[in-house]
Order: C-alpha cells, then structure tokens, then sequence
C-alpha cells in the first residue's frame, strides 16, 4: 500500500499554498500541546520562504517532502530537502527555508506544535542529530504526521491529553533514530550527516577522510568497522533508496531519476539495480514490496 495515497486520509490531503488545519486545546498545564498545526501542501511560487526570526513561539515544526525539493538554511549552513527527507525546526530560531529556483514545486506535508515537555525533546533531537532526517516512507514517523494531521483536520482531539499521547509517540521514535546512529563515534556521524546531503555527486576518500580528521587508511578502516561498508558501497546504498522512492512514489522516468540520485544515466541506474536488488527499476514500479536491505547485493 502507498502510504502516502492521500485518498486514505481525506479530509487531510494536498493543496496549494496555504492549506493546513489548526487545532487548539485550552490548558493549565504549559507542559501540554495547547495549539497544533498540520498541512499537506504544494508549493510552486519562487517567492515562497519562511524565516524563523519572524515567526511566533516556541514551537516545533516536522516538514516532510513528497515531492519536488526545498532549501534549508540553517545556523550558517545549507541543506538540500529531498524527497523521503524531513527537517525539523523550532522556532523562533536562525533558519530560513525556501523553495529552491531550479525546484519546479515542493510538496511536503508539516506539523507545528507547542508544549514545553514535547519541545525539550525534540530540542534534545536537533541538537545531537541536526536539522534534517532521512525517513522512507513507510517510517512510523511518516505515518503519525498523516494520522496527526487527519486528526486535526476532523477535529477528533477533544482535549491536549488527547493530542499528546500522538505527538509523545512521534517523540518517542525520534529518540530510536537518535539512539540507532549514537553507536557511531562523532568523526563517523559527521561524515554520514556529509553523506546525507551529497550523496548524488562524487565524492571520493580523501574528501570524507579530511572531514572525519584521520588519514584515508584510517578513515576506511574505522568506515568500514562502524557501517559494515566501504565508503562507495554506502553511497550506492544512499543512491539507490533514493532511487526506490522515485519509482516508487513520482512518475518520473527512469533517465531523470538516474540524474537526479547520482547516476550517470538510466542505463547505469538499471545496471546497478540489477546487480544490487536483481530486477530492472521498472520492475519496482509496481512492486508490492521490496527486499529488505540485508538481502542487497551492495
């Protein structure tokens, strides 16, 4: 099942530009969500960017792209929003994100709360993680912004109890994605975070060894010790999830999405499925499922 078929969570579905639902829930307790904000929107205008100087808070906001791509410019660094990539923010806070010039749209789907146990949490997160998560589309977290925003969009929180058991699960699997990559010593969390953002050109050793401060002998060996990969075996491992999610999830064609996830055409996105997951990318198309990534021949 596509999970991200907006016809199951109707009422909370696309729209363009300014298309949320908010909910508000009166308290005594500061510690409780007492305002959510939740959306699923398509974004088209250049003009479109939000600065966190200016917004009201504190708040949290998860933004999850579908579709298309976004900028994050955050504490003096820039990142790229891919789709399967969230990024997480709260505000008022130095960022500013935007749709990017070369970017036709950017569909995302967000959710914006307060509460000052949640937000400790998810300040906890940003901190030791960063600003930008990779999630397929079929993560827990994925699925309990859809139902969050459902449940805002139908009104069927009654209370900020009600809201918090939701956004309290959310926080708690955040906390396995922080605890799955706090195994990895600092040097090797830095140059996956590298990883993450440029995975789609080429980077060779010496690059990812001069960010991890070690010699490329070192680098590979302690790599290959952390990951269970060498360093081009965990970029084409990058590549290809990236691959799936556009066959999976866009109608664009196999030559575009080659492009797109690194790959020097869609002949070579083809050899390297075959090899790796035994099919052509057609194939996973339409597929119902797919192998699960300790049967990838990488």
């Amino acid at each position: 099942m596509n999970i991200l078929n907006h016809a199951q969570w109707l009422p909370f579905s696309p729209g363009n530009d300014d298309h949320f639902f908010v909910d508000t829930f009166p308290s005594n307790y500061p510690s409780l969500p007492e305002s959510l904000c939740a959306g699923w929107e398509i974004r088209t205008s250049p003009n479109y960017r939000y600065s966190g100087q200016t917004r009201v808070g504190p708040v949290g906001t998860i933004q999850y792209t579908v579709r298309g791509e976004g900028c994050l410019r955050y504490n003096n660094r820039t990142y790229k929003v891919l789709p399967g990539q969230a990024f997480l923010l709260e505000s008022p806070g130095d960022y500013l994100y935007n749709l990017p010039d070369e970017a036709p749209l950017w569909e995302f789907i967000f959710l914006t709360f307060n509460g000052e146990d949640l937000l400790q949490h998810f300040r906890q997160f940003i901190t030791t993680h960063g600003p930008v998560i990779t999630l397929d589309p079929e993560h827990p977290i994925v699925t309990l912004l859809l139902q969050i925003g459902q449940r805002i969009a139908t009104k069927q929180f009654k209370t900020a109890e009600d809201s918090a058991i939701w956004l309290y699960q959310m926080m708690m699997e955040l906390l396995k994605v922080a605890s799955a990559e706090a195994s990895y010593p600092t040097l090797i969390q830095c140059v996956l975070q590298h990883l993450a953002q440029h995975f789609t050109r080429d980077i060779n050793g010496e690059e990812l060894a001069d960010i991890a401060g070690i010699s490329l002998a070192q680098f590979y060996r302690v790599f290959k010790t952390h990951t269970g990969y060498t360093p081009g075996q965990y970029i084409t491992m990058q590549r290809m999830r990236q691959a799936l999610y556009y066959l999976r999830y866009t109608h664009l064609s196999i030559e575009e999405i080659g492009r797109r996830c690194g790959f020097s055409s869609g002949w070579h996105l083809g050899k390297i499925c075959r090899k790796v997951l035994g099919h052509s990318p057609s194939h996973f198309r339409q597929a119902a499922t797919l192998p699960p990534e300790s049967c990838w021949r990488i």
